[in-house]
């Protein structure tokens, strides 16, 4: 059996709106087993005994959107690859300041040239790490807001991504065993 996790893109944001319940229940329906979700913003444990994880991240992907009748982008990646992410301890070895907001992107499927650092335009979005369908970054206030580094490597990478801060991140996979 393998623990994976899921994240899904855009959902519980701009209309697509899901309970955890149903999210839980149509996973279970759906032959994954010991699933569980934090908070509202699409995030699910599970396991699986299925090893290939672009065919467990299709599954999860058909029944998610079959459950918001939408199609729904979802990036799935096994539970002991982020342990060993977050063990890394990847933003002590990076300078922030206190107002910065520290993101870990997930990507649905592997960018064709990903390059870091990739900083936006305006300077308020840098990404420093890339490996595997995961971008680590740094969102610094501008215009009295935090800008999410998604849009900037959809554009730039040309791939579906979904953004979750670090410290949301630390907390879930603490919490979720």
């Amino acid at each position: 059996m393998v623990q994976y996790v899921a994240f899904l893109r855009g959902i519980n944001v701009a209309g697509k709106w899901v309970k955890m319940e149903d999210v839980r229940k149509q996973m279970t329906s759906s032959g994954f087993e010991n699933v569980q979700t934090y908070i509202q913003s699409g995030n699910i444990f599970f396991d699986s005994s299925d090893k290939n994880e672009k065919t467990v991240q299709d599954k999860v992907a058909r029944v998610i959107s079959k459950l918001v009748d939408s199609e729904t982008q979802v990036a799935v990646f096994p539970r002991v690859e982020l342990r060993v992410l977050l063990q890394t301890k990847p933003f002590d070895k990076i300078e922030t300041k206190s107002d910065d907001k520290k993101t870990i992107i997930f990507m649905v499927k592997e960018p064709a040239h990903p390059k870091v650092p990739l900083i936006s335009s305006k300077k308020d979005v840098e990404v420093f790490f890339y490996r595997n369908r995961i971008a680590l970054g740094v969102s610094h206030k501008a215009g009295g807001k935090h800008e999410y580094p998604t849009a900037l490597i959809e554009s730039k990478w040309s791939t579906p991504a979904t953004t979750r801060f670090w410290h949301t991140f630390e907390n879930m996979m603490d919490e979720v065993k």
